[in-house]
């Protein structure tokens, strides 16, 4: 396997940032093309958005827990 560079923390924020915000959009407008409610699709921009932040937090508490 082939070592990649760590991505400084500036680079990985604003990469969280623009892949939350492309979810979000994508989800939120998914919904209403499919003939979603309005409410539905402001859920569905929560959830989404969300995701890549949950995911990030999950990543950084397991690596941390494993090398205490």
């Amino acid at each position: 396997m082939a070592v990649t560079p760590k991505a400084c923390r500036i680079c990985l924020i604003l990469r969280i940032f623009v892949l939350s915000a492309l979810l979000g959009g994508a989800a939120g407008y998914g919904v209403l093309l499919a003939g979603g409610s309005p409410g539905l699709s402001m859920a569905a921009t929560f959830f989404a958005a969300i995701a890549p932040v949950l995911w990030l937090a999950r990543k950084n508490r397991i690596s941390d827990a494993g090398s205490k």
